[in-house]
């Protein structure tokens, strides 16, 4: 076997190795682990968003705690958006 045929060998095992592995990610079960794996979100009332938002305006850039409290909001925005993929998922399957 020259060395471009064994080349050929080794990337069409490997090709369709993973496509059998690959094929068994793609079930309704996985989906389940992905939901309980999301967490539950604290709904906050609309009082207390504003005044964080003020808050937030106020701070100026680069401030630690107003950082870490945007990025919390853009982490709860991803989790609110990943649930309705999943849930939208979960309505085609």
């Amino acid at each position: 076997m020259t060395l471009g045929k064994l080349k050929s060998t080794l990337l069409i095992s490997g090709l369709l190795t993973t496509s059998v592995l690959l094929t068994a990610c793609e079930t309704t079960g996985s989906r389940l682990v992905y939901v309980s794996a999301l967490p539950e979100l604290k709904a906050y009332n609309e009082a207390f968003v504003l005044e964080l938002a003020d808050w937030l305006e106020q701070q100026p850039e680069g401030f630690a705690p107003a950082e870490f409290a945007k990025d919390h909001m853009v982490l709860r925005e991803q989790i609110r958006g990943s649930k309705a993929v999943i849930e939208k998922d979960g309505e085609r399957g």
